[in-house]
Formats: C-alpha cells, structure tokens, sequence
C-alpha cells in the first residue's frame, strides 16, 4: 500500500477509535474461528478435538478464543500502524 493511501485509511480508522478497531476484529476473527470449528463438525457429524463439550460448546471455546486472540492481535496492530503513521508525519 502506497504511503498516501495508508495515511488516508489509517486516518478514517484512527477517528473511529482504538476500542471500535480491536473489537470488531477481535469479533471477526472469533466467528470465522468458530465457523471453522463448525462447519467441517457439522458436515463429519461428529465434533473433532472437544467432543466433551459437544458440537455448539466446542464452537463456544472456539468463539472464546478467537475473539480473545482477535483482541490481542488487533491490538498489537494498532499500535504498529500508529507508530507508522507517526514515522510518516515526521517526514
């Protein structure tokens, strides 16, 4: 991505703010976490590695999980992308 159409998105994000950016990927990344622990259960029939939990609590942990991975990842990126557009003010 060219550096003015970066400074143009990330400006779009940044009045957006921190809390909205890394929720909405922390939710993102927990449906397609989960929706790839259920469907290929659903297709099988049979849940695959938290059989204990059965099909929907397995896509529980899975939704969990993402969503906090989302949230520490998205986070991590935000403050990456800051600290680039802050480079690319400086110049």
């Amino acid at each position: 991505m060219n550096t003015e159409k970066f400074m143009k998105n990330w400006e779009k994000q940044r009045k957006k703010g921190k809390l909205k950016f890394v929720l909405i990927f922390g939710l993102w990344v927990s449906f397609g976490s989960s929706a790839g622990y259920l469907l290929p259960t659903l297709v099988i029939g049979k849940p695959a590695n938290l059989s204990t939990l059965g099909i929907f609590g397995g896509g529980c942990v899975y939704f969990i999980a993402g969503f906090l991975g989302g949230v520490l990842g998205s986070s991590i990126q935000w403050n990456k992308k800051e600290e680039q557009y802050n480079d690319l003010i400086k110049k």
